[in-house]
């Protein structure tokens, strides 16, 4: 039997479970109201998006934008951190420092 051929970066018309073992009936309502359940696909964009990509990281100083996105916290403030995080305080990437 063939699969169903689909143009790359389109939607899929199906749902399939990734094979995590979780049903699917949490779904339904989002079938039954017609809600397009999409993903990225992270693993194998297209060669032109990807050559675009390499060639924006290459020209673009990165440095500065990815300090504003990323805190560092010393291994000593992991129980005030984990509340903040369980609270929904953190916004961006946080890196433990263990060796301070």
């Amino acid at each position: 039997m063939r699969r169903p051929q689909r143009s790359q970066g389109r939607p899929a018309p199906r749902l399939v479970s990734s094979g995590s073992g979780r049903t699917l009936d949490d779904l339904y309502p989002f079938i039954l109201r017609n809600v397009a359940l999409l993903g990225i696909n992270s693993v194998r964009p297209p060669k032109p998006l990807r050559f675009l990509a390499w060639e924006r990281l290459a020209r673009e100083p990165l440095l500065g934008k990815l300090q504003t996105i990323a805190t560092i916290e010393p291994l000593s403030e992991i129980k005030p951190l984990a509340e903040r995080l369980l609270g929904g305080q953190v916004r961006g990437r946080i890196v433990v420092d263990v060796n301070a």
